[in-house]
């Protein structure tokens, strides 16, 4: 499981300036509904990473 969350965190990890990047444009065009979206990928895409990280350390450590 944990390899198949690592390429799923690498995925996230390519389209995270992306979505950073459309998180910036949206705001600053006042499109509330783009910005929605935008921020929803970019929690996703970090919470994607913070999980794999947090579940790798934690099965390092207990080995």
């Amino acid at each position: 499981m944990l390899l198949i969350l690592q390429y799923a965190a690498l995925i996230c990890a390519f389209f995270l300036p992306f979505a950073i990047g459309w998180t910036v444009q949206s705001a600053r065009a006042h499109d509330r509904r783009r910005l929605v979206i935008a921020a929803v990928l970019l929690a996703v895409s970090l919470g994607v990473i913070g999980i794999t990280v947090w579940l790798a350390f934690g099965i390092s450590s207990v080995s």
